[in-house]
């Protein structure tokens, strides 16, 4: 009773510090990962708009030098210097502000989904890896099971209780189980190789692996899953937010075709006159300016506000078509989990049975003149029983895995 107690304190240990290993692995991600990076950088770069979309219009400087000096009462005027600034319709800024402040926040959003995106794909190379480990093991002990029928094939052969056929049938199904065996452990390369391009890092060392693997568990609605995402889904929330400032452009797109005012200074340098004595001789002039900027290409500035207001569509529609599509992923997520819950079930129900039955034949083989043939069946249903039970429990963890993205978390 106490080794039993000590081996499931073990296992829990073991699956604790495997789902630490993964959260660990969804760090690194996040901070190495070159495709994140980018989703991120671009989201910073928006936010370099705002200062741009909510700054004035250049003001324009002027110098004049008269080549012949002006002639004037009070004297020549020989060079001048003027100011001025343009002041747009009154809140065309602040749309455009909020119209670059929304477009910001979308790409936030997207960097949202995309570092999602990236915790999914990072889970699912994790669990096949997991499968792959696990089909090497059982394969493993599948050659072991091998190794013992042709223990038990040579003894009786040499006893006279058995046929060399059965001996080359048995060689023949370990040398298919080696090549099977060398297939799984070169596939280890490649999948290496793509956990570590999404950390963009070098491991260092073997992917932490359990060596049973968790179960995951979903227990929320199929109906409160998909209102959830059409609250949160970053996507959504994405496109829901560019409608926003569409609509914010087009209202800066009116508001720029309405008058727009200029405000300048002036000043003009005199030179006094010599050949007379008059009030006021040689004063420079200071001027003020005041002009309004009146836009009569009316239907330049109806074109910007109805290819806003098609955008906004457009993002309307486009929002609503991945709403649907999202929704519809959500009933193949439950029936997946469904499914492999079902699978699970049946695959350790068939594994004991098999089992039972595998012990029975080889007894039956070692003591008696059984069916080789069935011993054998026998023998690769186990194997295939048991791989499936891996698969199923990877296919359960794949889909928790994915009915979380679609959560938004």
């Amino acid at each position: 009773m106490k080794k039993f107690i000590l081996f499931c304190l073990m296992a829990v240990l073991q699956q604790g510090y495997a789902q630490e290993a993964l959260e660990g692995y969804f760090q690194l991600a996040a901070e190495n990962n070159a495709g994140l990076r980018a989703s991120f950088n671009q989201y910073l770069a928006r936010l370099e708009q705002l200062p741009q979309a909510a700054a004035l219009p250049d003001p324009q400087a002027a110098f004049q030098f008269f080549v012949l000096p002006v002639e004037t009462r009070l004297g020549a005027q020989r060079a001048g210097l003027s100011a001025s600034q343009m002041f747009p319709w009154f809140g065309t800024l602040e749309a455009k502000e909020q119209a670059a402040a929304k477009m910001a926040e979308a790409s936030y959003q997207q960097f949202v989904d995309a570092r999602l995106q990236l915790h999914y794909q990072l889970s699912m190379l994790y669990y096949d890896a997991y499968q792959l480990e696990a089909a090497i093991r059982l394969n493993q002990e599948y050659l072991q099971r091998l190794a013992s029928i042709k223990n038990l094939a040579n003894i009786k052969l040499e006893a006279g209780k058995t046929r060399l056929a059965d001996l080359l049938r048995i060689d023949m199904e370990i040398n298919a189980a080696e090549e099977q065996l060398a297939k799984l452990q070169d596939d280890r390369l490649p999948l290496r190789a793509r956990f570590e391009a999404l950390l963009n890092q070098p491991l260092g060392g073997p992917i932490a692996l359990p060596d049973t693997l968790w179960q995951a568990s979903w227990l929320m609605s199929m109906d409160s899953l998909s209102a959830k995402l059409q609250r949160r889904h970053p996507r959504l929330q994405a496109l829901h937010i560019q409608q926003q400032a569409w609509a914010f452009r087009a209202e800066a797109a009116q508001k720029e075709g309405m008058p727009s005012f200029m405000l300048g200074a002036g000043y003009v340098n005199v030179s006094a006159r010599s050949d007379a004595e008059i009030p006021s001789n040689g004063r420079d002039i200071f001027q003020t300016q005041v002009g309004v900027r009146i836009p009569l290409s009316r239907k330049k500035y109806r074109a910007k506000v109805k290819e806003a207001e098609l955008y906004q569509q457009a993002v309307a529609d486009t929002q609503s078509d991945l709403a649907r599509q999202l929704i519809a992923q959500v009933a193949k997520g439950y029936n997946d989990y469904r499914d492999a819950h079902r699978r699970l079930e049946l695959y350790r129900k068939q594994i004991v049975l098999t089992r039972k039955s595998f012990d029975l034949l080889i007894q039956e083989y070692a003591v008696a003149d059984s069916d080789f043939e069935d011993l054998l069946r026998m023998d690769q249903k186990l194997l295939r029983f048991t791989l499936e039970l891996e698969k199923a429990r990877v296919d359960l963890n794949k889909s928790v895995a994915f009915l979380q993205y679609l959560s938004g978390e």
